[in-house]
């Protein structure tokens, strides 16, 4: 066609297209194309299928969406399975170890030592939590695993732990001044593992030292924080301060420290509370019951001598003037 044409221009214009036509069918070309439109051509099926089904089977929507939630919670489960049989395999093999000692105040390491050179430490150290970081070499996998053994105080300090078989995901932590969240961090473990047989986490100290570590965020006193995240069960929980998780062999405790020590302040409170009521109402106490008792028997005892017949061997040895309740009185005494 090129060669019909006689005006150079032209020869150049149909150069140029047929250039560019070989150009857009060229393998890359094609190859874009079907990234770009297998997407959209599945989204369009999809879309198709599911009014289809909705129109004559509303209700199947909602199978659909559990069928795909029940796989979802299937492959969490076995994924976080043969991540423990994993985990296991490689601490049997594993041949190197790092053990060391940190001490954590206000959400800053004062010092981090050797777990052999504990006895350095000095005693008068201000710490709120020791933690001891057991780091477990895996030669197949060429990386380390670190557990993480929370501690109150460093007489403590041990490197023998129990691995949980509880994990969580999707951790969130939101801190609130008031009802107004002011920031939103997330909390990923990864290589670190926290879950120990006794750990305590997401408490104060806990969160201070997580926040100024990753993200360089100091929490005020006048603020406070909630958590949510997903169990192995893929259920969720929400926790806030001063609640916190306590990990325990196949789970985790939720511990409530405000409630269970406002219940123990009113029980310990109430007793001191009779006990002052009770001293200032003594001396009334102490003599009025006695008063009152003795009354009581001086009126049935009374009441009884009306109902004895005249020539009653008591009355006539006593002359009919004693007070019986004085006599039972003495007699107990």
């Amino acid at each position: 066609m090129c060669k019909l044409i006689n005006d150079n221009g032209l020869k150049n214009l149909c150069v140029i297209i047929y250039i560019s036509m070989a150009m857009f069918v060229s393998p890359g070309s094609i190859i874009t194309l079907v990234c770009a439109g297998v997407p959209v051509f599945l989204i369009w099926i999809y879309v198709r299928i599911n009014n289809v089904f909705t129109h004559f089977a509303p209700e199947i929507e909602y199978f659909a969406l559990k069928l795909c939630w029940i796989m979802t919670k299937s492959y969490t489960f076995c994924e976080r399975r043969a991540r423990k049989i994993t985990g296991t395999i490689y601490n049997l093999l594993g041949k190197t170890s790092n053990r060391n000692v940190l001490l954590i105040k206000d959400g800053n390491v004062l010092q981090k030592i050797p777990l052999e050179r504990l006895n350095d430490v000095e005693k008068e150290n201000d710490y709120d939590m020791v933690l001891l970081e057991y780091s477990v070499g895996e030669p197949h996998m060429n990386k380390q695993k670190v557990h993480v053994i929370r501690n109150a105080l460093v007489e403590e300090v041990t490197d023998y732990f129990e691995v949980s078989g509880v994990s969580f995901m999707g951790i969130r932590i939101n801190i609130k001044d008031g009802e107004t969240i002011l920031n939103t961090e997330s909390v990923f473990f990864g290589s670190e593992n926290y879950y120990i047989v006794g750990n305590i986490l997401f408490d104060r100290i806990f969160i201070k030292y997580w926040l100024n570590r990753f993200y360089g965020f100091e929490m005020a006193d006048n603020q406070h924080y909630e958590i949510s995240f997903f169990d192995n069960d893929i259920s969720s929980h929400n926790i806030k301060e001063p609640e916190y998780v306590q990990i325990t062999n196949d789970g985790f405790n939720i511990i409530r420290p405000n409630i269970s020590c406002k219940e123990e302040t009113e029980k310990m409170n109430e007793p001191e509370l009779c006990a002052e009521n009770n001293t200032d109402d003594a001396g009334e106490w102490e003599v009025e019951p006695e008063n009152n008792i003795n009354e009581m028997f001086d009126k049935q005892l009374f009441d009884k001598n009306k109902l004895l017949p005249e020539g009653n061997i008591l009355s006539w040895c006593f002359g009919g003037r004693t007070n019986w309740s004085k006599t039972i009185t003495s007699k107990s005494q």
